[in-house]
């Protein structure tokens, strides 16, 4: 058979290509499959969620017993403190139905362990000396002075026999200008008697002198 140039090329381009094909051969699926199998796998591992963290046991906050059920300090206090001795006995006006003997003997004894005075308060709720000087021993500067240094006792003079009587021991006067204070020591003996002496100055500062003055 003849072939002219132009076939004869056609012809060789159809060989060549043949050839190359069979030189390459056929496409392995497995390989394929393998190779694109890293790409898939990384696909996916970026498209899953971040691992969620391991829960934790959550341990409950209690309150301390102790710190909770503590006291304030000012709690405290006022419930080591006697009832007796967080209110002080008013000072005001005279008692009548008192009985004035068993409480003067009442302070001596007490004179006898702490060391204090007794001051003696002879007078009358109708006096009004007698109520200017209960003004003053309301004050807290007086108040301070004596409850550090005195057992006070006061007595009502108002048609009391009995205790004029004791007023007569301290004082063997005829007359009384009431109030009359007396101021004894733990032994019972006068240190200063106002029946004799005068009342100090009825002002804050006068009577705390008088006070301070006789205090042991």
């Amino acid at each position: 058979m003849t072939l002219d140039r132009r076939s004869l090329g056609a012809v060789l381009a159809a060989l060549t290509a043949a050839a190359s094909l069979a030189a390459c051969g056929p496409a392995d699926s497995s390989d394929g499959a393998t190779a694109a199998a890293p790409a898939s796998t990384t696909a996916v591992a970026q498209d899953l969620p971040a691992p969620l963290p391991s829960p934790t046991s959550a341990t409950p906050t209690t309150a301390s017993p102790s710190a909770s059920a503590a006291p304030s300090r000012s709690a405290t206090a006022a419930a080591s403190t006697p009832a007796a001795a967080a209110k002080r006995v008013s000072l005001a006006g005279y008692n009548a139905s008192a009985n004035a003997q068993k409480e003067i003997d009442g302070a001596l004894a007490l004179a006898k362990s702490d060391g204090r005075r007794v001051l003696l308060d002879f007078g009358t709720n109708e006096c009004g000396v007698c109520r200017a000087v209960d003004g003053l021993f309301a004050k807290s500067r007086i108040r301070s002075t004596l409850d550090a240094s005195y057992h006070v006792v006061k007595i009502d003079l108002e048609n009391n026999r009995t205790n004029m009587a004791i007023l007569g021991r301290y004082d063997s006067s005829h007359g009384f200008s009431t109030p009359v204070i007396i101021v004894v020591d733990a032994k019972n003996s006068v240190v200063t008697n106002t029946n004799r002496t005068g009342l100090p100055k009825l002002t804050e500062t006068g009577f705390d002198g008088f006070l301070r003055q006789w205090a042991k």
